[in-house]
């Protein structure tokens, strides 16, 4: 203001002009500052309320967006991270309920959300999405058995089975008490078909 009232005093002035202009630069550009910190703050805050009610696609998109007007932002990005995780998640999740034979895709899904996973909690997530995924492979199995079996095409079973049973070799016990689980009672019919000299052969 004091610029603008020696300019009304000294008209035509240089070197006034030019503190007013530095002046109105700088108004400009703190104005435009605090709008931006708004719209960060807005562009997190919303995505909080979206991921509470676990609308992760779309509060992800509000995260990212947040981060596009602050780049680098470790909060941000955390956020983003996340939200990615459990939306990917939630994709498994639908694509394992599904009817379709898309194991191998989702293993190789599961294999690529672990790299985004970081927290306990999400690492459990992880385990019960490949206890899901282990489920839906076991019965994949058992299908394909059986009908081998009725078939008559004892080395298509015996295929299917070292298969099956190369799922016996994972590491994680949540895993191997599904595999026991369906053994015990999924492939009853399969095994009585099949017998013991099957099984060796398989092996």
């Amino acid at each position: 203001k004091s610029y603008k009232l020696g300019s009304k005093l000294r008209p035509n002035d240089p070197i006034l002009d030019k503190k007013i202009a530095e002046a109105d630069a700088k108004l400009k550009e703190s104005q435009k500052s605090a709008d931006s910190d708004k719209e960060f703050n807005d562009a997190l805050q919303k995505g909080d309320s979206l991921f509470a009610k676990n609308n992760y696609e779309d509060a992800n998109l509000s995260y990212k967006g947040a981060l596009a007007i602050r780049p680098n932002d470790k909060i941000a990005e955390e956020k983003v991270r996340v939200s990615s995780f459990y939306l990917e998640s939630k994709l498994i999740e639908k694509g394992l309920s599904s009817k379709d034979d898309n194991t191998e895709l989702m293993k190789k899904d599961i294999d690529d959300l672990k790299k985004l996973s970081v927290t306990d909690d999400e690492k459990k997530v992880l385990v019960d999405l490949q206890a899901k995924y282990l489920d839906k492979k076991s019965g994949i199995f058992k299908n394909q058995i059986e009908k081998a079996v009725s078939q008559k095409s004892y080395q298509q079973a015996s295929s299917y089975l070292k298969e099956y049973k190369a799922l016996q070799n994972s590491d994680n016990p949540d895993l191997k008490k599904s595999i026991e689980l369906f053994k015990s009672e999924g492939l009853k019919t399969a095994d009585e078909m099949i017998g013991k000299s099957l099984y060796s052969q398989a092996g």
